[in-house]
């Protein structure tokens, strides 16, 4: 999980700019505004989904990644639905976490950090657009659905504008777009292909928030093998050959072969936090801790795709 923090003043510009490339009369501002009075006078009525006009805003700044499993889900219009707008906070109801019944194959552990309480949802941010990103149709419809575990005693559900709620509501989940919230690489870390919290020593709120978010979204669940373990296992092969070709290379090509493993954890490539996990490890020393996961991740991804282990690995991207 990566962050991609932005300023409330730039999402707006942005949104800005996309309302000018699309030539809309009226701002997708103006229009959202409206529509939360029509949706706060009779919450029954249907209102438009204004938010789905500016999905590709959310998208081109996650660089077409989900904003929580970081599996890469597309920028481009044709592809769109790959994608959801999320709600980060619901926007009409709030289930109490954890469910009776646990969403992948795993069960939750007995520890998890709890939020019992839920409500009617946060109607008044349902067009705010700090209270948006873009998410797969896994994360968001399959595990989150109407969940948002706080760790405070009870939800914000009258808030006008999320900022304040970070301090208020000490949510669980992290915000990757929330330039306020914390960046999720220092939380959320990787031990090979597996996500872990960063910090294990201690039981601390990061670790929690790490704990809760890494289980509620399956992370590590092998329901989502196909999607995140898989693709992170591949991820970190090519990342051992670049590694290889770097220490093989002679002096005067060490630059061009350091740029190549650069490439290789580019925020634009799909779960670029495990690959980065694994070259802050590198970069402390910790090669052959590094290589040993490459390794790992090799024969766990020849394994499950039916490949002898001793196979060589797929070309690069």
């Amino acid at each position: 999980m990566v962050g991609y923090p932005i300023s409330h003043d730039e999402l707006i510009a942005l949104i800005d700019e996309h309302d000018q490339a699309q030539r809309r009369r009226k701002s997708w501002k103006e229009r959202s505004s409206e529509a939360l009075d029509k949706l706060l006078a009779d919450p029954s009525k249907d209102v438009p989904s204004l938010w789905s006009e500016i999905k590709p805003v959310y998208a081109h700044l996650q660089a077409g990644k989900c904003g929580f499993c970081e599996r890469l889900i597309g920028e481009d219009d044709v592809i769109s639905n790959e994608q959801d707008i999320e709600h980060f906070r619901p926007k009409k109801a709030v289930n109490p976490w954890p469910p009776e019944a646990s969403v992948g194959t795993d069960p939750l552990p007995a520890d998890i950090p709890k939020s019992k309480k839920g409500g009617a949802g946060y109607l008044r941010l349902a067009f705010h657009e700090s209270n948006y990103l873009v998410s797969c149709k896994t994360c968001n419809a399959r595990f989150k659905a109407n969940y948002f575990p706080i760790r405070s005693e009870g939800h914000q559900f009258e808030a006008e504008d999320p900022a304040p709620l970070l301090s208020q509501e000490k949510p669980y989940l992290i915000h990757p777009l929330d330039e306020n919230d914390d960046d999720p690489e220092t939380i959320v870390g990787f031990d090979g292909f597996l996500a872990v919290p960063v910090n294990q020593s201690t039981r601390t709120v990061a670790w929690k928030r790490a704990y809760v978010t890494i289980h509620f979204f399956g992370l590590n669940d092998p329901s989502r093998q196909d999607q995140l373990l898989l693709a992170r296992a591949r991820r970190l092969m090519f990342l051992g050959d670049r590694l290889r070709e770097y220490e093989a290379a002679p002096e005067a090509g060490k630059a061009a072969a350091w740029s190549a493993v650069q490439r290789e954890y580019s925020l634009k490539i799909d779960h670029a936090g495990c690959v980065r996990a694994a070259i802050r490890l590198y970069s402390a020393g910790k090669r052959d801790e590094v290589m040993r996961a490459v390794e790992a991740a090799k024969i766990f991804y020849l394994s499950k795709t039916g490949m002898p282990t001793d196979a060589p690995p797929p070309p690069g991207p």
